[in-house]
């Protein structure tokens, strides 16, 4: 029989909830909660792991969560927090969103604190079993080294893990330990052996800072000639505008134009076509405007209009402030977010934008129960 003893009681319905002493009991009753109804119940261990664990909570109740189990335990949150990736890396992919939760408040700690837990993060980076645990990982030992040589001189000996370390560099912070990252990733764009060490250091030479104009014909080459095209065009469009050269327009939009051209109705919908498609909306503001405009009636004519809105890293703007659609044609827009802050993308009717930016300025900081976050309950907001 199970020892039960109350916990919460709903605000809407009176109705006493009980939790078992039973982690695996509790964690089935807690499931069962509403994000709202799990931030507001008492506090207490089952409750601070399901709040750790819980998809779609902000940051704020995960960290809240590390600091109660410390003090419950009489650990610390650092301790916590490596358990909790060693517990969430055995979940589904569901709760990838919440390992990329964590991975800020890992890479936020201070290098010393890490340093010391280096032999417990060496050993997430060997056993887990996602990539993204991996990445968060070594990402993680960077910062506690300070530099990149160690960890790169023991990841070599095994592609998996090189490619491992090679895609953490979108997760360090610090822009002079990703710099460190341009001479040992450049070369093996060319030159590495192994498919996997390849395509990852095509992905991330782009996140390199400080080569941004280098890396841009560096991928651009690998377009032009067909090889790991889908790759390099994905990693390119992660280059700032600013950097790209006109010069190299015609081109480079050719080749893009002509595979769009020739891509099958049934593979317009994969995310390798829509980067495509993305990628040639972006080059062609590079055009004339009748040229441009060319370009866009092709592109319209391939499908449904697809937008890729990506955020901006650390400021609370996305990378587009115009979409321009065709009138009675459908539209998709895909927002991809690679940065730790959470954003919103809110669609109102014609003339509503004003009223549904200031209701969602008097909007809670919490989500209400239906998860609405900044995202006012309104006529024409979606």
């Amino acid at each position: 029989m199970l020892i039960a003893s109350p916990v919460l009681l709903r605000a809407d319905e009176a109705k006493t909830f009980f939790l078992p002493k039973s982690a695996t009991a509790a964690a089935y009753v807690l499931d069962r909660l509403s994000n709202q109804e799990l931030i507001e119940a008492p506090r207490g261990e089952f409750v601070y792991v399901a709040l750790l664990q819980r998809k779609g909570l902000e940051r704020k109740y995960r960290v809240e969560a590390l600091d109660g189990l410390a003090k419950l335990r009489h650990t610390d949150p650092l301790t916590e927090l490596l358990g909790a990736l060693v517990a969430l890396d055995k979940k589904d992919d569901a709760f990838a969103s919440v390992l990329r939760d964590l991975s800020p408040v890992l890479l936020q700690a201070k290098p010393e604190e890490l340093k010391a837990r280096r032999s417990a993060l060496e050993k997430l980076a060997a056993e887990s079993q996602r990539p993204l645990t991996r990445k968060i990982s070594f990402a993680a030992i960077v910062t506690a080294d300070g530099d990149v040589d160690s960890v790169w001189n023991n990841a070599a000996a095994d592609p998996a893990h090189l490619a491992d370390l090679i895609r953490s560099v979108e997760l360090i912070r610090q822009p002079n330990l990703r710099a460190g990252f341009y001479s040992k990733v450049q070369p093996l764009i060319h030159k590495s052996d192994d498919p996997e060490v390849r395509r990852a250091a095509i992905a991330i030479i782009s996140a390199i800072p400080g080569h941004e104009a280098e890396s841009f014909n560096t991928l651009a080459a690998f377009v032009l000639s067909e090889t790991e095209k889908p790759a390099a065009l994905a990693s390119l469009q992660r280059i700032p505008k600013s950097f790209w050269p006109k010069e190299s327009t015609k081109p480079l939009l050719d080749a893009v134009m002509q595979d769009l051209g020739k891509a099958p109705a049934d593979q317009r919908a994969t995310p390798d076509f829509i980067n495509a498609v993305q990628f040639a909306k972006d080059f062609a503001s590079f055009l004339p405007a009748e040229a441009a405009a060319v370009v866009g009636k092709t592109l319209r004519g391939l499908g449904s209009s697809v937008f890729l809105l990506r955020t901006i890293p650390e400021q609370m703007l996305f990378d587009q402030n115009l979409l321009v659609v065709e009138a009675g044609k459908s539209v998709e827009i895909i927002l991809q977010n690679d940065d730790a802050m959470p954003h919103n993308l809110v669609i109102t009717k014609p003339g509503a934008a004003e009223e549904v930016g200031n209701a969602a300025e008097k909007m809670s900081l919490t989500p209400d129960a239906q998860g609405r976050l900044y995202v006012p309950a309104l006529p024409g907001c979606d």
